[in-house]
């Protein structure tokens, strides 16, 4: 729903390649990890990407090199 809610003046090929693999899993076309990799990188494109908080936290919890 995001992508098809995505203003039509800020769509591009990007856009319709990641709305294409959304809806191909939706219909079990493809893997659902594939789409998703897919909108993730349209998503990044856009600056519109969360960061992954789960690898921030861990990253965090180990140090800044790797130890504890």
């Amino acid at each position: 729903m995001f992508l098809a809610d995505w203003p039509k003046s800020q769509r591009d090929a990007v856009h319709a390649f990641a709305l294409r693999a959304c809806l191909a899993a939706v219909r079990d076309e493809i893997e659902p990890e594939t789409a998703k990799g897919v909108f993730a990188s349209w998503a990044e494109e856009n600056d519109i990407l969360a960061p992954d908080v789960t690898a921030f936290a861990t990253s965090r919890r180990t140090g800044s090199h790797g130890t504890a």
